[in-house]
């Protein structure tokens, strides 16, 4: 009598080590996104407390003005004051939403969620803010598509870009006022953004470097190196490209894409 095969289901499942390295290294790239997110929070923090102070000032001082003379007041004057002191308390709140955003954790499961273009640049610009009175943004968007991904990390890749831009324009210190362009369209099934600034540009030496690790055109203690990298392992992860083309002295444009969210 021969012996009984073993079906399929007789064989105990074994462990792939593959699976499991392939895990670790999800958990590990996961990680170092986080932290660099969290490090270029912590540089913005200044700057985030004076962006959420002065509308908290003028707020306080409107209702201040309210107590003292509401009563006094006509009802143009006193609508007046009252809507200044709600646009001020509107700014703060987008602040804080706009972090509470950009701080969550990208999850483990690499899940993707659709979300409108034109909320993460608008709080990616909120954002930055603070550090780039001095230079004018300008957004010019197809009709405001939707995207899937993660939020907190296309945030975590338009601020970065946004942050090289706005230095990179201080450095240049040119008589021109500085500008940044934000530029998207649908191409195919993606959605191209395009971020392009008139600061210094670099040369396509840098260009070939930029994605390195701990590769930095900001000079000692201003910058980890590691900005560009993370914003390239972003984009992938999306299934997207991005690219960098520069002319010295004159510009920089970086853009990259995003797959379209089905039934756009």
């Amino acid at each position: 009598m021969s012996a009984a095969k073993k079906t399929k289901l007789d064989i105990e499942p074994k462990s792939d080590p593959e699976v499991e390295e392939d895990s670790e290294n999800t958990f590990r790239h996961a990680e170092t996104i986080h932290k660099e997110k969290l490090q270029a929070l912590g540089i913005m923090s200044a700057s985030l407390a004076h962006e959420i102070n002065n509308p908290l000032n003028y707020s306080l001082l409107g209702l201040e003005l309210l107590k003292q003379e509401g009563r006094e007041m006509l009802a143009s004057e006193f609508e007046g004051v009252l809507s200044d002191v709600e646009d001020g308390l509107l700014r703060i709140k987008h602040i804080v939403q706009d972090l509470k955003v950009y701080s969550r954790k990208q999850p483990e499961s690499g899940e993707k969620e659709e979300f409108m273009v034109s909320d993460v640049i608008a709080a990616s610009i909120r954002l930055i803010s603070a550090s780039s009175h001095n230079i004018q943004i300008i957004t010019t968007l197809d009709t405001p598509y939707r995207v899937k991904g993660d939020p907190s990390s296309i945030i975590q890749v338009v601020l970065n870009l946004l942050t090289n831009s706005v230095d990179s324009i201080n450095r240049k210190n040119a008589s021109q006022p500085g500008k940044i362009d934000i530029i998207g369209k649908q191409s195919g099934d993606w959605y191209e953004i395009e971020v392009v600034d008139n600061g210094e540009g670099v040369d396509g030496e840098t260009i070939r470097k930029m994605f390195t690790p701990f590769f930095t055109t900001k000079g000692a203690n201003k910058g980890t190196g590691l900005g560009m990298g993370i914003c390239r392992e972003i984009i992938e992860n999306h299934k997207g490209q991005i690219d960098i083309d520069s002319k010295v002295g004159a510009w920089t444009a970086v853009t990259f894409s995003l797959p379209m969210a089905p039934n756009h």
